[in-house]
Formats: C-alpha cells, sequence, structure tokens
C-alpha cells in the first residue's frame, strides 16, 4: 500500500515538474517574442500584442509567431494574423 503510494506521488511530483517546466518556456518564449516586436515594430505594437502572447498556450504557434516577426514587414499585417490565430 505504502510503495503504491510511493509510486503515484513520485508520478505527481514528475507531472507537476513538467508542467511547471513547460509554463517557465512558455514564459520565456513570449518575453522573446516580445522583446523581437518593440525592436521591429516599437513599443506601441509590443503593448497591443502583449496580451496576445499572453493568451497562446502552444509552442509552435509561439515558434510561427516569431517567424511572422521577420517575414511581415508590415506591423499591421502582423497584428492581423496574430488576431486571426488567437481568435481575437
Amino acid at each position: 500500500m505504502l510503495a503504491e503510494r510511493v509510486k503515484e506521488w513520485t508520478r505527481e511530483w514528475k507531472e507537476e515538474g513538467l508542467q511547471e517546466g513547460l509554463q517557465q518556456g512558455l514564459e520565456s518564449e513570449r518575453r522573446m517574442l516580445a522583446r523581437l516586436v518593440k525592436r521591429r515594430y516599437g513599443q506601441g505594437m509590443a503593448e497591443s500584442v502583449d496580451p496576445l502572447l499572453q493568451g497562446i498556450r502552444e509552442v509552435r504557434l509561439l515558434e510561427a509567431v516569431g517567424e511572422w516577426v521577420i517575414e511581415y514587414d508590415d506591423d499591421q499585417v502582423f497584428f492581423k494574423k496574430l488576431k486571426e490565430v488567437t481568435g481575437r
């Protein structure tokens, strides 16, 4: 009984650690994207996209957003694309 409980605790701790690591990774990615947006499009656009970035929970989508910063010269095209994929 105790051995099973210890195994369960271990699984729970591992899962919590994985989730915490994922959240830290997502937050790091968001901060980096915010800096890129600010450098590319300016402070105003960085402030506008921040709430949209905070709503993204998928690493792949954050990676795509980073590519858009490079691809789109026009900040409004970038912003429109970001709004479309975040549903806002």
